[in-house]
């Protein structure tokens, strides 16, 4: 995947699929979501698409309904 769409690509497609990640569920268990993908697409918001942006903040606004 990282071959195919770059960096930042690839966590767009990650953010914005409707299957949650792995890390993402075992950060927020470990109250570390801001080391998340999610997060990084939120901090550096001028780097990614508007719907990667708004998907990866409706996952941190949402993350304890989502487990």
């Amino acid at each position: 995947m990282l071959e195919r769409y770059g960096y930042i690509g690839t966590l767009e497609k990650l953010v914005e699929s409707p299957d949650l990640q792995s890390g993402f569920r075992i950060l927020r268990e470990r109250g570390q979501l801001e080391l998340s993908f999610e997060s990084v697409v939120v901090k550096f918001s001028s780097e990614f698409n508007k719907s990667a942006v708004e998907a990866a903040q409706w996952r941190l606004d949402n993350a304890d309904q989502l487990l």
